[in-house]
Parts: structure tokens; sequence; C-alpha cells
């Protein structure tokens, strides 16, 4: 199998430092990217720049995404898949092409999570049967099974096919358990969001609590869990519950992804994303 050159092999190596600084939110992301970027381009070999270039251009695709940028997002998703496609070329022995194919996972699964953030939910759900087709040929076959069984659940739930999202949650939270227990705080969070849209509002409430326990580090998950426990008490009609919204809201600032700047926004005059006469007529 062909061996990516040192400079490439820096980048590859720095990258997931820069996407943990971004999952926290600390700022110097963005500074350490460009970076890196300006390493990818200095490489001569075609096929590490490529690989290195594929790899920039995925994280650039993911920043721009959070910060409400569709177009910015398709434009470095385009560019990555573009790199792919000449990394191509160089596929000939079975452990080159097990790293394309997972290569090739990894750019179905992003395109697949573009398409739902624009509201294309029939093509994310294409492309999330594409991701469980290619996980048993990638370098990681039950992590990125994991992964694809997530997507295919957060498909569901975007769509509004509640029961089809608290299935596929429930079996992503079983296999996490098991076999990667140190992401178990996003899929439980996510099984948390699918009971309350369902009117499952106890179980929310206790996948909730238990996300709760898993102290999640990303922002977004804090965020996400914090908007949950707020529309919980105000379905509920909690004391306090509007105190928990407009908590919800105050902790969202420029680190935020969009989503959740919007969701806030509404938060901020009482309007919740959740249309709770249709929750509580689900709970009749």
């Amino acid at each position: 199998m062909r061996e990516l050159t040192p400079d490439a092999a820096r980048v590859r190596d720095a990258l997931p430092a820069i996407a943990q600084m971004f999952s926290a939110g600390d700022l110097r992301w963005q500074a350490r990217l460009r970076e890196v970027s300006e390493w990818a381009e200095r490489i001569e070999d075609p096929y590490s720049r490529d690989d290195a270039r594929m790899r920039v251009a995925l994280m650039q695709h993911h920043a721009l995404l959070h910060a409400g940028d569709v177009a910015g997002a398709r434009s470095q998703l385009d560019v990555a898949e573009s790199c792919l496609e000449r990394l191509g070329a160089f596929v000939a022995e079975d452990d080159a092409r097990r790293r394309h194919a997972d290569q090739e996972w990894v750019l179905v699964f992003t395109r697949a999570q573009l398409d739902q953030a624009v509201g294309d939910f029939e093509r994310a759900a294409e492309l999330g049967q594409r991701c469980l087709d290619l996980a048993p040929d990638t370098l990681d076959p039950a992590g990125r099974l994991r992964r694809s069984i997530t997507l295919a659940a957060a498909s569901a739930l975007a769509s509004e096919d509640f029961v089809g999202a608290v299935a596929g949650y429930e079996r992503a939270v079983e296999l996490f358990r098991r076999e990667e227990p140190q992401g178990l705080s996003t899929v439980v969070i996510g099984l948390a969001q699918a009971y309350l849209m369902a009117g499952r509002l106890d179980d929310a409430e206790r996948a909730a609590a238990r996300a709760e326990g898993l102290a999640p580090a990303a922002l977004e998950e804090q965020l996400a869990l914090r908007q949950v426990r707020a529309q919980i008490g105000m379905l509920r009609q909690h004391e306090g519950s509007a105190a928990g919204l407009a908590a919800y809201a105050d902790s969202v600032d420029e680190r935020a992804s969009a989503r959740h700047r919007d969701l806030a926004a509404h938060a901020r005059v009482a309007a919740l994303p959740v249309d709770a006469s249709l929750v509580q007529a689900r709970q009749a």
C-alpha cells in the first residue's frame, strides 16, 4: 500500500486535535487549521497532496456547515470528493482498497449529513444506505456500522419518523454501550430527542439524565442536552421551566452552531422549536 509522505502524515495527525478543539468550542482551531492547510498545499507528491487536501477540505466543510454556510460547506465537500476520485487511481492492493472504501464512507456519510441539514431527507436516506453497504469493507467495519445506524436514526428523526428514530437510536445506544462507551453520550442525547418527539416524556427524561451522567465534553452535545431538558420542562409545565429555557438560550454564544443560534433566538421569546400540542397528542 502506498505510504504518505512525512508532510502528509503530519497533516493527518494534526487534524484530530483540531477537530477536538472545534468540538470543545476552542476558537484557536481556526488559526491551527489555516496552518495545516498551508502544509497540505506545499506537498509535492500527488497522492499525498490529495490525501492531505481531502482531509483539510472535510474539516473546513464541517466548520462551514456549523456556521450555517451551506454553499461553502458544499464547495469544500466537492473538493474532497475530487481528491478521492484522483486517489482511486492508486488503489491496487487489498489494504489500499479498504482504505479507499473507508475514505469513500467518510465522504458519503458527510454528504448525507449535509443533505439532512438542508432538508433533503430522501437523498440523505439513500446515502445512509450506501454507508451501511460500504461499512463492511472499510478499515473499521464495526465503527462505521455504529455511525451508519446513528445516521439513519438521525434521518428518521429529521423526517418525523419518530418510531424509526427511537428504534434506530436504541440500537445505536446498545452498540456504543458494548463497543465504544466513550462515544455513548452523543447517541443517548439523540435517543432523548427521539423519545421527546415521540411524546414519551418519561423515557426522554431518563435518557437525558443518563446523558448528564456521561458528562458530554462537546459543546454541541451540552447545548443539545440543555435544549432537551428545557423542552421537557416546558411540556410538563414544571415550575421554573421558563428559566430552564432561558438558561439554554443564554448558554448559546458565537461558538455554537447556526442551528443552536437559531433555536436560542426562538427560545428567548419562549417559542419552543417543538410543537407542544403535537407532542401531547402523541402521549394520548
